[in-house]
Formats: structure tokens, sequence, C-alpha cells
């Protein structure tokens, strides 16, 4: 009669690495094979997931590869390969480039920063503006989301802090000793939890892998299954809020595979009263009520995935020697008139090696956007780093790692600033989309929602991260940062003559 018992398991060793590990001759690999009729689960097709680009959600979701490093914990620089064989044999893989928890604000565009709004109203009341005025850019969200330190948590720190905290003597001495942190993120309606279950990830429908709840962690992971919210009043929101207690140091208690009920109730009480802080600010967040429940900024996040997929079914890569003579001069002739001029200048920039490291993922217009594009450098680095001979190039202090790889990001290319600015402000386009934007001239509008910093003055290129760009935006409100960008004729003008260039920058700054 079986009892349903398994036995210890047992180590044996393999005088063969295998996969990636097979080229290296130190360090330990590990593989971990379960077999047996009591293995549990013996079935992984319950998510309905099949490919990596699922499973890397999942992983991210419940696994250290996606570890919880808030408010001010560095995210580790490494990289997760993961490769996945469905049924019928079928490999996917997908590359985690940080191993960071599926924060909802990194998957959902439109999600706003409750901290910046916070302070973004001060500075509105310190110009003698009407702070009831909600900026365009914090109307109609998504969600809101926001993350904090214990000192910030016990009212210790800082009086923009929104979340008041009721803690007795006793509990506000654990949570000091614990080292709380805390991430919140509220979204506009549980629909939204569905969308990037059931449409973003395509998993099982209903199963809500991300939903909301109170998430505990501690050593950089989640520890356990999301627990409710105990909201004593308006108890639907305890379902709209994904929040996460971590204890820098508490350990589980893992007879009871969870923490000791004194570290679980000091979170519970945190965890309500930011959801309470971040439900005075619902009215931000777009009405439950659209029936558009599978936005554009969600397409915008298929479509990426789409072309990253295409990427590795139907890579194209020409290498060969000799095949690639460099002339010295692009084959273009003359300025820029019109928006296709500026994308063939900038290919022919990208294919002659003027501007190094940027890889075009997508050229091909979807919806509003134009492409997409990363940014990768891999070793030896001396042709990225900026010396005479290479003007446009980065410091090399940034080259801290073997390799240097960016997500992939929107890419946007226009005549000069202005159209951009038109359909930011009349939202077209998101701002929060757009990792580079290469345009012939910088217009004049741009004025009315950014600052710049000119990365062609010798200042401020060592703000430079990518390798030819010449200035950097930021929102002026808040100072946050928007994008990158690729002036061509400033740059033409800076490579004849850098002196005059600069000075005409300078000027030009100043003037605003």
């Amino acid at each position: 009669m079986p009892t349903g018992t398994v036995a210890r398991p047992k180590i044996f060793p393999s005088p063969v690495s295998h996969g990636p590990f097979g080229g290296i001759d130190r360090g330990t690999a590990v593989t971990v094979r379960l077999l047996g009729n009591n293995i549990r689960s013996r079935d992984l097709s319950w998510n309905q997931a099949t490919t990596a680009t699922q499973w890397a959600a999942l992983l991210r979701l419940l696994t250290p590869a996606g570890g919880i490093y808030l408010a001010g914990d560095r995210t580790p620089a490494v990289q997760i390969d993961v490769a996945v064989f469905d049924r019928n044999g079928s490999r996917t893989e997908h590359t985690i480039d940080r191993p960071e928890y599926y924060y909802p604000h990194l998957v959902i565009n439109k999600s706003g920063n409750l901290d910046e709004f916070i302070k973004d109203q001060k500075r509105r009341m310190a110009a003698g503006n009407d702070p009831t005025r909600t900026p365009a850019r914090y109307k109609g969200l998504n969600g809101l989301w926001g993350e904090w330190g214990t000192r910030e948590l016990l009212g210790e720190r800082t009086s923009d802090y929104p979340i008041q905290v009721r803690l007795a003597s006793e509990e506000k001495e654990l949570a000091r000793s614990a080292g709380l942190r805390i991430y919140v993120y509220l979204a506009f309606s549980t629909d939204l939890w569905d969308t990037i279950n059931d449409s973003q990830l395509r998993l099982r429908k209903g199963a809500r892998v991300l939903h909301g709840g109170l998430q505990l962690a501690t050593r950089h992971m989640p520890q356990g299954m999301t627990l409710t919210i105990p909201m004593t009043n308006n108890i639907g929101f305890q379902n709209l809020a994904h929040v996460i207690v971590h204890f820098d140091n508490a350990e589980p208690d893992l007879g009871r595979k969870g923490f000791q009920p004194e570290y679980v109730q000091v979170a519970e009480k945190i965890a309500v009263s930011a959801v309470t802080a971040f439900r005075h600010r619902y009215t931000l967040l777009r009405k439950p009520d659209v029936a558009k429940i599978f936005s554009d900024e969600l397409k915008v996040e298929q479509w990426i995935r789409e072309q990253e997929l295409h990427e590795q079914k139907l890579p194209l890569r020409i290498t060969g020697r000799g095949l690639f003579m460099p002339t010295e001069e692009l084959p273009i002739r003359s300025e820029p008139l019109v928006e296709q001029d500026v994308v063939a200048l900038f290919n022919q920039m990208l294919s002659s090696g003027l501007i190094r490291g940027i890889q075009l993922i997508a050229s091909s217009q979807y919806n509003q956007y134009d492409g997409l594009f990363r940014v990768r450098m891999d070793p030896p680095f001396d042709k990225y780093i900026r010396r005479p001979e290479n003007p446009l190039g980065i410091d090399g202090e940034f080259f801290t790692e073997d390799s240097y790889a960016t997500k992939i990001k929107i890419l946007e290319y226009k005549y000069d600033l202005d159209g951009l600015v038109e359909e930011l402000q009349s939202e077209v386009k998101s701002v929060n989309d757009i990792g580079l934007v290469v345009a012939w001239e910088i217009g004049k509008k741009w004025r009315e929602m950014f600052d710049v910093t000119c990365l062609l003055d010798g200042e401020n290129s060592h703000h430079r991260q990518i390798h030819g760009t010449t200035h950097s935006f930021t929102h002026s409100v808040s100072g946050v940062h928007a994008f990158e960008a690729i002036i061509l004729k400033d740059l033409v003008s800076f490579l004849i003559d850098p002196e005059v260039e600069i000075a005409r920058q300078r000027k030009a700054l100043e003037e605003v």
C-alpha cells in the first residue's frame, strides 16, 4: 500500500558538466531532477506556461530570480538565461537582465510614483501655483506606486512620507530592529491584474499570478503565499493593492512556512496604513469602468516581446573579414529635409561606426511608435571610451562589468522635437515609453516640458551613457529623467568644429 512518503534526496557526482557550465573548469554546478510517483508537482502545466518568457515572469514572482531590493538596495548585476522545452520539444529562451521582482510599475506603463507626485505638489505651492491642479502626466494613471525604508515608515526622516503608521512602542522597536522596507502598488481596477495574467503573460485565465495582497519577504526573496490585507474600511482596496513588506533582519519560521505572528502583525498594520494613504489619491487613477482594459501601454509590452521572440527565431548576423570597408565618410550627401532623411542618416552613422553600441530590434512602426532598440556593448570597451579620436564616447569608469546591455526600448524619429512635444502634450504618445529620440533639429517647444543637458559639452559629457547621444532631457518640474536624444545637426556641427558648437550650445541654453 503506497504511503505517499518520499525518501531523502541522494547526491551523485557527475563527471561531466552540462549546459553553460561545460566550458568552466572550476566552481560548482548542481542539477536537480525530480523523479518518482509521489513528486509534487508532477505536472507543470497548471499555469499553462509553455515559453521562456512566461516562465521568466513566474520565476521573478516566486523565486530569488526576482530579487526584492527596495529603498536604496542595489540590484546585483547578474544575468539569468532561461531556456524552456515544451511538450513538443520546442525550445524558447529569455534573458532576465536583472534579477528583480516582477514589480507592477515596471511592466505597466503609465504608473505614477506617489513620492514624486507629492514633491511636485510642494514645488508648485512654493512657486505660487495652484496645487489642486493636477499635471496631465498624473491624470488617468493605471496605478500608483512607491517604496520606502524603516526611517520613513517610522516618521524619522522626511515630512514628505505619505503613510502614517500607528504602531505601539514595542511594535516600533520590533520594526526598527527588523529593518523594514515597503513597496506599494495600487491598481485602478482588479481587471488590471487579469489583463497582466490573461493578455500580457497569457497564463491560465483567472490565475492572477500577480494580484492584490500582502507579500512578506526577507533576504531579498518572497516568503510564502500572499496574505490578505486586513482592511476594516473600504475592503475592496485590499484586492487593488499589491504590498511587499521586506524584513532585513528577520528569519522566517521554516517549520510554519512563515514569519512569527508578531512580525506578521506589524506587516499587516503597515500594509493597512499604506493602502489607506494610497486610497486618498485614488482620483489620480483612470476610471475602473474603462472598457479598453487591454490598453495601448500593455500592447507596447506585447510588441516588444514579439520582437524579442522574432529576433531569437530569425536572427540577422552578417560577419566576415574584409566584407565591411569604412570609407571615412557617409554616403548621404545633403542635409535632411524630412523625417525619412533623418532615419537614413542615423542608420548610416550606425553602420559606419560613428555611433556605436545601438542595436535596432524593429524599424517598422507600431501604432504611434517608430521602432525598438537596445544598447549592447561588449569587451573590449576601448572603441566605446571617450578620447580625442572618439569624442562621442563614454567615460571609461562607466564600464564595470563584463558587458553592458539594456532592455529593449522605444526609438522615436523626428525632423525636430516640436512634433514630439505636441504628441506628448496631446497624449498621443507617452514619455514613459520612449528611450531614445533621433532628430535633425532640437526645435523650441521642448522648453514647455523639459530641461536639457548638452552632452557635447566637456563639462557634461561624463553623464553620457549611450555612445553618440548629444542631449539628455529631464522633466522641468520634477527633475526626473525623461529620455536621451541624438540631435544630428548639432552632432555634425560638433564634429566639424567642436569649440564653435559648444559655445553655441552654451549660449542657446543660457537663453532658456
